[in-house]
């Protein structure tokens, strides 16, 4: 079941908010016993899912887009036994996110997005991303870095994820 809304006001500002649950029943997942070396997979059991997603987009100018938004996840299993789930059980339970985008001249755009993140059983952690493109006329040329401040976290427990990369790449676009 899921309900939400969208408001918009002063032609500048918009918000959104959505309410969800989720009911969902024999539930697989890799679950390894105290003891154990190695991880099995097995029927969970049933998981309750409670959430709300609510972010505010503004534009100040028409050549900047400022964005934050929130959300939130709780979860109850149904588990009888002492075991550690790597997936089911290990999820964001909160996240904050802020977006900015710059439209610069020569059809170039900036962009940074800065996220926080607290994980069920996980150490939290802060990640910002940057990217730099250039628009022509039916492609976009772009350079994008990725967890600008090197930060050390893992979102599936034991895996650390990568440090600061950056990429380039074509963006195309098609009239049909």
């Amino acid at each position: 079941m899921e309900v939400g809304a969208d408001y918009s006001f002063e032609k500048n500002t918009t918000l959104h908010i959505t309410f969800f649950y989720r009911d969902e029943t024999d539930i697989i997942d890799w679950i390894k016993y105290p003891g154990d070396l190695f991880w099995q997979v097995i029927n969970t059991g049933d998981v309750e899912t409670l959430g709300l997603e609510a972010s505010m987009e503004i534009y100040p100018f028409q050549w900047w887009n400022l964005m934050v938004g929130y959300d939130y996840l709780d979860k109850t299993i149904d588990k009888s036994d002492d075991y550690q789930s790597k997936y089911v059980l290990n999820y964001p339970r909160h996240q904050l996110k802020f977006h900015t985008i710059l439209s610069m001249p020569y059809d170039c755009s900036l962009t940074f997005a800065a996220r926080y993140v607290d994980r069920v059983g996980l150490d939290s952690y802060w990640l910002l991303d940057g990217r730099l493109a250039k628009k022509f006329h039916n492609f976009e040329i772009f350079l994008t870095a990725y967890n600008l401040s090197d930060e050390s976290y893992e979102e599936i427990p034991g895996l650390e994820q990568p440090g600061r990369r950056a990429g380039i790449g074509i963006k195309t676009f098609f009239d049909f």
